[in-house]
């Protein structure tokens, strides 16, 4: 072939705007920031320490069931299908077509010879239930074998010759960027549809964003002369429910339907698709040209997350923006209402706030949380402040690595004493596998103990509580342990279990801080504690943080001994505070939290003010 010469590479105005697969579901100012030549990428912060490790985990799950599938079917790994030559799976293929680009990790071929889009999640895809769609991986495997049929790419333009004998196929750099022609009439074509069963045991999970990445897909195929007519896709999911060890959602295909309603909208996935991506588009494209920005700043729980807070963040604390104060829905009934700030809902009448159909906060709650945040008070008591105490208390905080399950049970004994136990703070930790005995056996020397101080103050009749912040991520393994080990010697029932999580002596902080309190601002602990003056002595404190020590911890990613015995006491160490911290909360709100002004106070300051 003659060689080409070289081509200067494009300029800025000459780039295209291609948008990928989470566009459609992506903040509208967070597409322009990312295609903004001027943003200034300095003020982003670094990568979440909790996403980087989930998207490590989904890297080691995706080669797992490429692995999987690679081991009992012809894989094809970046094989351009063309017209008549339409391998039945392929592998990760590089999709690009005008405005849009996608690499989905699986085509399956379908009936008609076009391609079913599947992604591959790093998140649960099925609940109990019923009606998921799903293909069980094994069946996809055998579907597979049946449906494979000689392949081969025909020599064009002195290009070697791929045959479907081989075990795989790579063309490094390859993307399929042209269309083919009489898309969806190719003579190539499975003859047996995969199976797919309706569950009587299960549910789909609602991942809105996973049904947007596939229409994504979908439409490039559609461009790409390459989809199915059937308008499906599917996603394999990552780990299970923790009272149901034998079942994976990495073992099943869920399907979506793409003309299925979109959320009770009234229109299809793919028409609401179509139109979140044309707006996306024409932002992201504003924002490539320099043109007026189409988007600006609202927060949404996206922004928890984004790189962009840093510049999104002060721009609407200095404007006191309404998205502040509410979330959902509720910040656009605000600004319909003439409220773009929470200094305007801190100054609507009781009565126009009532006439607002808001959902996401009571309305008699809208305005006393406004009138806080402009007065820069954390926490506004309703009434009498009564936490729930007892003579005996005991702190509890679990740790979890993902779906994995609980290695650590961090307890803190204060109160009245109790004869054989030491008051203070009492880990029980395991640093082997979750699925070992040993994560069994940790779990059932916590459950001992915590019986037994509840059996030692009825003898002494002594009043009991134990205390959490948030219950659902320790019951999920205060039942999901036992479910995974029943057999195991000492291990709960699940009626004891229950009996314990419904008495008065399992108390959840949180739902106490919410009865006794208006807050604001985050009722997450973190945020909560340090109005009570507490501050953890790790300076990265965090649920997420942890996971990534936890690793370390363990051993994995290369750690050296002294790193591991360093984040192995770090994790100790933030248990310990975080059950400190629980505890610390109580006392104050106990003793200290008639510093905080009562709604009746708040109202009287705001009007003294505003009579001025």
């Amino acid at each position: 072939m003659t060689p080409q010469p070289d081509r200067p590479a494009p300029t800025e105005a000459e780039r295209p705007v291609r948008l990928g697969p989470v566009a459609a579901g992506r903040c509208r100012r967070r597409i322009h920031l990312d295609h903004d030549p001027d943003a200034d990428r300095t003020r982003q912060r670094a990568p979440d320490p909790g996403l980087d490790l989930r998207r490590r985990n989904l890297a080691g799950h995706r080669s797992a069931i490429h692995d999987r599938l690679a081991a009992t079917m012809t894989l094809f790994e970046d094989v351009p299908p063309t017209d008549g030559e339409r391998p039945t799976v392929i592998w990760a293929p590089r999709l690009v077509f005008e405005t849009r680009f996608a690499t989905p990790d699986l085509l399956l071929l379908d009936t008609d010879g076009g391609y079913l889009p599947v992604l591959i999640r790093g998140h649960r895809t099925t609940d109990p239930g019923s009606g998921a769609e799903l293909t069980g991986l094994g069946v996809l495997e055998s579907w597979a074998a049946a449906s494979e049929q000689p392949w081969e790419r025909r020599p064009q333009n002195g290009s070697r010759e791929l045959s479907a004998s081989s075990s795989a196929h790579r063309l490094a750099e390859n993307e399929f960027g042209a269309p083919v022609a009489n898309g969806g009439t190719a003579s190539w074509a499975v003859a047996r549809r995969l199976p797919i069963e309706r569950s009587t045991t299960k549910r789909a999970r609602a991942h809105y964003g996973d049904a947007l990445a596939l229409a994504h897909v979908y439409r490039l195929l559609q461009s790409l002369g390459l989809a199915s007519h059937r308008t499906l896709g599917g996603i394999i999911g990552f780990g299970g429910p923790s009272m149901e060890p034998d079942w994976s959602d990495g073992d099943v295909l869920v399907w979506h339907r793409l003309d299925a309603s979109a959320n009770g909208s009234g229109r299809t996935v793919l028409e609401d698709y179509d139109e979140r991506f044309a707006d996306r588009l024409r932002v992201a494209t504003a924002a490539a040209e320099r043109r007026p920005a189409l988007a600006h700043p609202s927060r949404i729980s996206e922004c928890r997350l984004c790189p962009w807070w840093p510049v999104c963040g002060p721009e609407l604390e200095a404007a006191h923006d309404v998205s502040l104060l509410v979330a959902g829905s509720d910040v656009e009934i605000l600004r319909d209402a003439g409220a773009a700030t929470y200094d305007d809902v801190a100054q609507m009448s009781e009565a126009e706030i009532a006439a607002l159909p808001l959902t996401g906060i009571p309305a008699g709650e809208a305005r006393i949380r406004a009138r806080a945040m402009g007065a820069g008070v954390p926490l506004v008591r309703r009434g009498i402040v009564d936490p729930v105490r007892a003579d005996v208390e005991l702190d509890v905080d679990m740790e979890s690595y993902l779906d994995d399950g609980a290695y650590l049970w961090g307890t803190y004994l204060s109160g009245a004493p109790v004869p054989g136990f030491a008051a203070g703070y009492r880990p029980f930790v395991t640093w082997e596998r979750l699925d070992s005995d040993a994560a069994a056996t940790n779990f059932v020397n916590f459950w001992e103990y915590l019986s037994a101080i509840r059996a030692a103050c009825v003898r002494a009749g002594r009043t009991f509580a134990a205390y959490c912040y948030s219950r659902h991520a320790e019951e999920r393994w205060l039942y999901g342990t036992p479910a995974r080990f029943p057999d195991h010697t000492g291990m709960p029932t699940r009626q004891e279990v229950a009996t314990f999580c419904a008495s008065e002596q399992w108390v959840d902080l949180y739902r106490e801080i919410k009865r006794l309190f208006v807050v604001p601002g985050s009722l997450r602990l973190k945020a909560i504690a340090p109005v009570a003056g507490f501050a953890w002595r790790d300076p990265e404190p965090g649920g997420e943080n942890s996971m990534a020590w936890y690793r370390i911890a363990t051993g994995r990613d290369g750690a050296s001994h002294d790193d591991i015995d360093a984040h192995r006491d770090r994790i100790l160490r933030y248990n310990e505070d975080d059950v400190l911290a629980t505890l610390r909360l109580r006392q104050w709100m106990s003793e200290q939290s008639d510093a905080m002004p009562t709604v009746a106070q708040l109202d009287a300051r705001f009007d003294t003010a505003a009579a001025r």
